[in-house]
Parts: structure tokens; C-alpha cells; sequence
């Protein structure tokens, strides 16, 4: 209980910029790069899901899924970084 409490003030003492850069950072590390367009562009989203072409099984999926925790963060550019925090 103390600890969360501890955790709490912690993240208070930072200033809200610095909140946004780690949580770009985050995003940075541990989302391709690929998919950028697709999760920040909302200028080409309209309200439908688009397909894939193939489905992938989800088997498939869980196993990229497994991959990519134990491989854990990815080295990212600072331009990357930049345009995820400006978005």
C-alpha cells in the first residue's frame, strides 16, 4: 500500500511533458514502425475496418504476441519519438 503510494508522488514530480515523452517512448520501443501510419494517421481513418487480405490464425497471433515480449524493447529513432509525441 505504501509503495503504490510512494509510486504515486513519484510520477506527481514529473512535469506533464516528461509524462508524455516516456509514454512515447513506451510506444516507440514496442510497437513497429510499421504500423505508425495505421495507429497515429487519423487522416486516412474512416469509421469501417478495413481487411487484411489473409487472416492470420490466432495461434498465429498469440505466438507474435509471445515473440515480442521476450524480446522485449526495440531501439527507435529520435524523428520517431518526436512525431509520436507530437501526435
Amino acid at each position: 500500500q505504501e509503495s503504490r503510494k510512494q509510486h504515486a508522488s513519484d510520477m506527481d514530480a514529473l512535469p506533464w511533458t516528461a509524462r508524455l515523452l516516456l509514454v512515447a517512448a513506451y510506444l516507440a520501443s514496442h510497437n513497429k514502425a510499421a504500423s505508425d501510419k495505421a495507429v497515429f494517421d487519423v487522416k486516412g481513418r474512416s469509421g469501417r475496418i478495413r481487411g487484411r487480405g489473409a487472416a492470420m490464425s490466432s495461434d498465429h497471433l498469440v505466438e507474435q504476441a509471445k515473440e515480442a515480449r521476450l524480446k522485449g524493447p526495440s531501439p527507435f529513432t529520435l524523428n520517431r519519438l518526436l512525431n509520436i509525441y507530437a501526435y
